[in-house]
Order: C-alpha cells, then sequence, then structure tokens
C-alpha cells in the first residue's frame, strides 16, 4: 500500500514512511559508521532515494523495513570502499582500513558529491 503510494507520488507516503522507519534507519547507519553526521547523511540518502526511485522497491522481495536498512548498509559500505566487507583490517579501495569488531571505518568519511 505505502509502495503503490509512493510510486504515485504521494508526498504523505514519504512522511509516513520516514515516521515509521527513519530511526531505524539511522540506528542501523549510526551503529555502522560510528558517527552521527555520517548516519544522518545515509539517512537522507536513503530516503531521497526511495522518494525518487520508488520503483526500486519491490515489496515482493520483502518488507520496507529491511528494503530500507540494506539499503542504509549499502550506503554506508559504498563511502567506505571494500573496508566494511566484514574482513577485519582488511584495507579498501580508496586506503582506508577496517578496525577490527568495530564496524568503524577509517579513511574517507563521506561519499564524493556529484
Amino acid at each position: 500500500m505505502l509502495a503503490s503510494r509512493l510510486a504515485a507520488g504521494d508526498d504523505y507516503a514519504l512522511v509516513e514512511v520516514f515516521g515509521r522507519f527513519g530511526a531505524a534507519v539511522y540506528g542501523a547507519a549510526l551503529r555502522i559508521s560510528g558517527d552521527a553526521t555520517s548516519a544522518q547523511d545515509v539517512v537522507q540518502d536513503v530516503f531521497v532515494d526511495l522518494w525518487s526511485n520508488p520503483d526500486r522497491y519491490d515489496s515482493s522481495a520483502g518488507p520496507l523495513r529491511s528494503y530500507l536498512l540494506m539499503r542504509s548498509k549499502t550506503a554506508r559500505s559504498i563511502w567506505c570502499g571494500a573496508s566494511c566487507d566484514g574482513s577485519p583490517g582488511r584495507s579498501g579501495t580508496d586506503g582506508s582500513t577496517r578496525e577490527p569488531n568495530s564496524g568503524r571505518c577509517s579513511g574517507r568519511s563521506r561519499p564524493p558529491r556529484p
């Protein structure tokens, strides 16, 4: 229902989705990044992307909450390059490294803006 409202351009659907899932997306991004500013950027990117491309969400693939959380993790891993692949101490393509068991990446903290 929400997905079809988003696809139709219903502004209130986005407000409802953000109200339901915004805190969960922020929490996931904060756990991964360890940085409030980066987490806020991820939340913005995830919801702007949902609003701009509602057709990317396929309700038959799973719940909207799961999709949004996956998108937040994907956005953060892109920022960290290959360093957020879950392998402790691996070096990313951008020169960053993942600290063992920290969930945080060093090096680039934000993606380049277009």
